[in-house]
């Protein structure tokens, strides 16, 4: 339906008017299942995006590695799916930034590139209200309170009031033990990081939650003639 589609790394440096489309994966839990879809795209001629959830258990598998690398061989892109202020507020780690790096660097030492970076929607984010991406300094919009309040932990607009996250005025997180933790405090330069996908610029946003459209609409249903549509499928 969609045609032969790029990786989120191609809609980040598109223009507008430009006809894209991106196709994107988060891999919240199976990568052995992530990669038999990266085969059957892989032979369909299309390119996508894995984002690797650093929190998940395949995280730590022996065959972590060989897999990441056939998802390279593939010709997809691979990101890292942050979950660091997840750990942050539930204690697992007191230094976000050091957390940050260990997970880039256990996926570049597969022998992958990482520019991407997208952040999970944790069930602690609506729990404790925040957003995985509030950490980005670039993300950093004029007055947060007013574009950043009310969005989901995704970071899209959703009228569903039990997706609402509200933003903190005071511009930190607070945790149960006191700690705080100063939001959009680190650099994604310095780390290597040129986009976030949650935050790119496109005319089409399309997600699936939990097996169903019920937050974009149904992709099957629209037009790709034209525009920039960035499709977020989880394996």
């Amino acid at each position: 339906h969609v045609g032969n589609t790029s990786t989120v790394a191609t809609l980040a440096g598109s223009s507008a008017g430009e006809q894209i489309i991106a196709m994107r994966h988060d891999v919240d839990h199976d990568l052995e299942l992530a990669l038999e879809m990266a085969h059957h795209e892989w032979r369909l001629g299309c390119k996508s995006t894995y984002y690797l959830l650093h929190t998940e258990a395949y995280w730590d598998d022996p065959k972590f590695p060989l897999l990441v690398r056939q998802l390279k061989e593939y010709g997809h892109e691979i990101g890292l799916h942050a979950n660091v202020l997840t750990q942050w507020m539930r204690g697992e780690i007191d230094d976000v930034e050091l957390e940050i790096e260990r997970a880039l660097a256990h996926i570049r030492a597969c022998g992958v590139e990482v520019i991407g970076v997208c952040a999970h929607g944790d069930k602690l984010c609506y729990e404790n209200g925040f957003v995985n991406y509030w950490l980005w300094k670039e993300l950093r919009g004029d007055n947060p309170m007013e574009s950043e309040d009310g969005i989901s932990a995704e970071g899209i607009c959703v009228d569903n009031p039990a997706y609402k996250i509200q933003y903190p005025p005071n511009h930190q997180l607070t945790r149960e033990d006191g700690a705080t933790f100063p939001l959009w405090s680190i650099s994604m330069e310095k780390h290597g990081l040129k986009y976030d996908a949650g935050k790119l610029q496109q005319e089409h946003y399309w997600s699936d939650s939990g097996g169903s459209w019920e937050r974009s609409g149904d992709p099957m249903e629209g037009d790709f003639s034209q525009g920039r549509h960035q499709v977020l499928v989880h394996p």
